[in-house]
């Protein structure tokens, strides 16, 4: 009997033992698809990340070049307005000596001593176009100083505008 246990336990270990093999070498090959699986999960979650990050290095790119145009255009508004502002001053002072030359002939009568002490009645023709150039030049430098002053005052509103639109862009 004792002939045949040992045999017996002999045979049935070995089976036994070859079974905790197999049993461990399948657990160990499940790990292993895991592991692989996790990496593989790693490597998709790193290449997502580096994507993300040249797309938001892309957006802050262009962002400082929207701000360098930004600035630029600014800077030309803000010349045009000095530009504006100063021919606007060179009109009002013209217009403001044309203003004092015809109170001080109107009040005088200069333009009817002009216009009548003519020779002729061409040069009394002649002397009333003169007058009337004079009139119409001024009432144009006057419409040119109102369309400058629109002018300004509207690129000024743009300018605000455009600065209040950068700031909450920026925000």
């Amino acid at each position: 009997f004792l002939s045949l246990l040992v045999i017996f336990s002999f045979t049935i270990l070995p089976l036994n033992t070859e079974a905790k093999i197999a049993s461990t070498l399948r657990e160990l090959r499940e790990e292993l698809s895991k592991l692989q699986a996790q990496k593989q999960a790693n490597e998709n979650e790193k290449k997502s990340s580096q994507t993300e990050i040249k797309n938001k290095t892309a957006a802050i790119n262009d962002a400082y070049s929207e701000i360098a145009v930004a600035e630029n255009k600014i800077e030309i508004a803000k010349a045009k307005i000095a530009e504006s502002e100063e021919s606007i001053q060179n009109i009002t002072t013209e217009t403001n000596e044309l203003m004092r030359v015809m109170q001080i002939m109107s009040g005088e009568n200069t333009y009817m001593e002009y216009v009548s002490n003519a020779g002729s009645l061409t040069e009394m023709i002649m002397r009333l176009s003169a007058v009337d150039q004079i009139t119409e030049y001024n009432k144009e430098q006057l419409k040119k100083l109102e369309q400058l002053i629109k002018e300004n005052e509207q690129l000024k509103v743009n300018m605000a505008n455009y600065q209040k639109q950068l700031n909450s862009n920026i925000v």
